[in-house]
């Protein structure tokens, strides 16, 4: 029976996100072959969701912090964000118009999915400033993705720099970089050149908690 539970967490990512995946069991699930096989195929499935893994007391942090936060818009029709501590991402609905990253203040990227439009917020700061972008707005590089901690994420003219933080092997999505672009990428003391794709993004693999930084051309 816990080899259902596959279905109950697609429930609760489509047709909206509802909650977080959480695999609670018992040692004793490896007492009959059949159920450490249910426990096994569990695991598996999880393994291959685009997720975050957080420790249980992070994830509580960040509920404390989803409840002392305030949003509010402005006269402008920007969306301040205040108070929101380690609860890095706002949910807005689907027809919600992506935010200039350039000109919004503390906002790291975005990611459009098919329950509404994410906003990445950048960690250990008080207030975020979400401002809404115009349509001949400029793309510039930014965090689609995620599956760790993304701290002191620094733009120029040449590319962008952060520090990445994970419990596990790290995977960051990066879009609005100049399509099919041959960039180089630095992850602690490996380098390396890629190639951008044709709608804008670059996805990183097995990236350690160290300073990453892109070089554009």
């Amino acid at each position: 029976g816990y080899r259902d539970i596959i279905e109950a967490m697609r429930y609760t990512e489509a047709p909206r996100r509802l909650m977080p995946i959480n695999m609670y069991y018992h040692f004793y699930s490896s007492e009959k072959q059949a159920s450490l096989q249910a426990l096994q195929d569990v695991h598996e499935w999880v393994l291959t969701q685009n997720t975050t893994p957080l420790y249980t007391s992070s994830y509580l942090a960040m509920v404390k912090d989803w409840m002392k936060a305030r949003l509010r818009v402005d006269a402008n029709g920007r969306v301040i964000v205040r108070n929101y501590g380690t609860c890095l991402t706002v949910r807005f609905p689907v027809d919600t118009v992506p935010p200039d990253v350039d000109a919004s203040e503390n906002v790291i990227g975005y990611a459009v999915l098919h329950d509404g439009l994410y906003v990445h917020l950048a960690p250990d700061q008080q207030q975020a400033t979400i401002v809404p972008s115009a349509p001949a707005t400029r793309l510039v590089p930014h965090i689609r993705f995620a599956n760790g901690l993304i701290r002191n994420l620094q733009r120029s003219t040449h590319g962008l720099v952060f520090l990445f933080e994970s419990t596990v092997k790290g995977r960051v999505t990066l879009a609005g970089l100049p399509p099919r672009a041959m960039l180089t990428t630095t992850m602690g003391d490996t380098r390396a050149t890629r190639n951008v794709a044709a709608d804008g993004t670059l996805v990183l693999e097995d990236v350690p908690s160290t300073q990453v930084e892109i070089v554009l051309p």
